[in-house]
């Protein structure tokens, strides 16, 4: 059986950033508010929601309006999907009527080492009137510190007025007016708040109808966040290596150019490197020293009696077994670090003390003994 030890710096993990993505079809952790576009700012803010009917379309009155439902978008000639690619849930911000409306969402991230790879996806539909560009529907995404700052003026912010001839965007015809929209596909921009850990950090979309009153924006969102590492798997010979998602290019040291790699394990102490670029053009760098150990265990279960979950494992692991056993868990060393006697069919061990690694389950029973492995991130 082969176990992996990996060493590396600051994996798609929603509960790091709970309800970000919107999947528990509500507004937990959100916060909203409405408003008013006035010569292109946002003013008279109302706090909290105008929520929209579930899995409406853009035609109904809600300004923050949750969709879970497979969809397309009218106004875009029914090419853009509601929800992100490989998601379940977003939110639709905003609407196509108009009269000056404009809407908010912010969500607050306390930032740690679980949480720090922040990542936003986000698709657009505005109406283009020709109006001066200060007077235009808009979109404007900031990532700010708890004094309002934007934390980086690169990825920390983006900000688009309609217009022709954006780059990566698609022209459309809005079917009320027959007047020109322009709309953007779904785009994830990962955003490393690894320099702010302890930091409260909100990330912040705000979408303006137009400043004279008659045409619309609004946008689609959904995000998540997650560790600022490798994710790896051995396997026989070879191993997977993953990094997150939400990079427009990634390089591997070896050349390959996908999120994810498999090559054959090689020598012991191999180096690794990925270069992720994100929308804006800011690169980041994965580096890492993966090393898989071979050791004499067989995970593989001789009487199908014990299970473990969820391997990996953050704060706490439950293991079932078919009846009562005496249960250790040793580290890579072979070290007992947990013991429990006479153990309930279902236990849940608390793992927050535990160092980050691999460790080894030993269950006795009347039936022999049981070993499975599992890792604690």
């Amino acid at each position: 059986m082969i176990f992996l030890s990996v060493i590396l710096f600051c994996e798609k993990v929603s509960s790091q950033c709970n309800n970000a993505d919107f999947s528990q079809n509500s507004f937990i952790n959100w916060s909203g508010s409405t408003g008013e576009n006035q010569g292109g700012v946002y003013t008279n803010p109302l706090s909290g929601f105008n929520q929209g009917t579930t899995n409406s379309l853009p035609t109904n009155a809600g300004q923050q309006t949750l969709l879970n439902v497979q969809a397309t978008d009218p106004n875009t000639a029914n090419l853009l999907n509601v929800l992100p690619p490989g998601g379940t849930t977003s939110c639709r911000l905003g609407n196509e009527q108009t009269n000056y409306g404009a809407e908010r969402l912010t969500y607050v991230v306390n930032v740690d080492s679980s949480n720090c790879l922040f990542t936003y996806q986000y698709a657009v539909v505005l109406e283009d009137p020709g109006h001066p560009l200060a007077d235009q529907p808009k979109f404007n995404i900031y990532v700010m510190d708890s004094l309002g700052v934007i934390v980086d003026t690169v990825w920390g912010m983006y900000q688009v007025s309609s217009q022709s001839g954006l780059p990566g965007w698609n022209d459309a015809t809005h079917l009320a007016d027959g007047e020109a929209d322009h709309w953007k596909d779904w785009t994830a921009v990962a955003v490393d708040l690894s320099a702010h850990i302890g930091e409260n950090i909100s990330i912040q979309f705000t979408t303006y109808d137009c400043a004279q009153g008659a045409h619309f924006g609004y946008a689609y969102l959904s995000c998540y966040c997650g560790a600022h590492s490798f994710r790896q798997v051995c396997n026989g010979a070879v191993d997977n290596i993953s990094v997150p998602e939400g990079f427009i290019s990634y390089l591997w040291t070896s050349g390959e150019t996908t999120q994810s790699i498999t090559r054959s394990i090689a020598n012991v102490g191999d180096s690794i490197s990925c270069r992720a670029i994100t929308e804006s053009r800011d690169t980041m760098v994965f580096k890492g020293v993966v090393t898989c150990l071979v050791t004499g265990i067989d995970e593989a279960s001789t009487n199908n009696i014990v299970s473990i979950y969820p391997n990996p494992a953050k704060d706490d692991l439950t293991i079932e077994v078919l009846q009562n056993s005496t249960i250790e868990i040793q580290n890579i060393q072979g070290q007992i670090v947990r013991t429990i006697n006479n153990a309930d069919k279902e236990t849940t061990i608390d793992l927050r003390d535990l160092p980050n690694g691999i460790y080894i389950i030993k269950a006795k029973t009347e039936k022999g003994i049981e070993v499975r492995k599992f890792v604690k991130e």
